[in-house]
């Protein structure tokens, strides 16, 4: 129990300030997406460039070879498909002149947002305590198979925004907020 607490500070006390500051926007954005919202369009791009900057830098941190970057696009592909699927049934009414979109709360961002999150911070604390595993496929292809799937979701709900805003019949939301 002494050693794992000694893992736990070592791992606190070197992790950046931005990582602190991430965390905190994140969970302020999560529980943002609890309540019904109006956001326009443009906020809701932050969080999927957020995340895939973060995906990118963790197929940067890995040896590249054919099944690291197989694991990686058929996880982008899976998670942009289930992305999609998440959004598509919710009930979300668009304002395409201010380019805002009615959202409905829900859970769902707050849940993704930390998962990604902690087993980001994970992967990354094991790689700052043996770097050698960024060479190990028993590491390097699950870690880019979560961080791929999570960071599809992202684009396969922001993909599926779009659509619903091309699609949809327009509301002023304007007026309503």
């Amino acid at each position: 129990m002494d050693t794992l607490w000694k893992i736990i500070v070592e791992c606190v006390t070197h992790t950046p300030t931005w990582v602190y500051v991430l965390f905190a926007y994140l969970v302020w954005r999560g529980v943002k997406a609890l309540r019904t919202r109006t956001v326009s369009f443009k906020r809701l791009l932050i969080v999927p460039i957020v995340f895939i900057w973060l995906s990118i830098h963790s197929l940067l941190m890995v040896q590249s070879n054919v099944y690291n970057y197989g694991a990686y696009i058929v996880a982008i592909l899976l998670g942009i498909l289930a992305g999609y699927e998440m959004i598509h049934h919710m009930d979300i009414t668009v304002d395409k002149q201010h380019r805002l979109l009615k959202l409905p709360g829900s859970s769902m961002t707050l849940w993704l947002v930390m998962f990604i999150f902690f087993t980001k911070y994970l992967f990354g604390a094991m790689l700052g305590f043996n770097p050698a595993f960024a060479k190990v496929l028993g590491f390097t292809v699950p870690m880019l198979l979560i961080s791929g799937v999570c960071t599809g979701m992202f684009i396969g709900r922001t993909i599926c925004y779009v659509h619903k805003m091309c699609s949809q019949k327009s509301v002023n939301l304007e007026a309503v907020s």
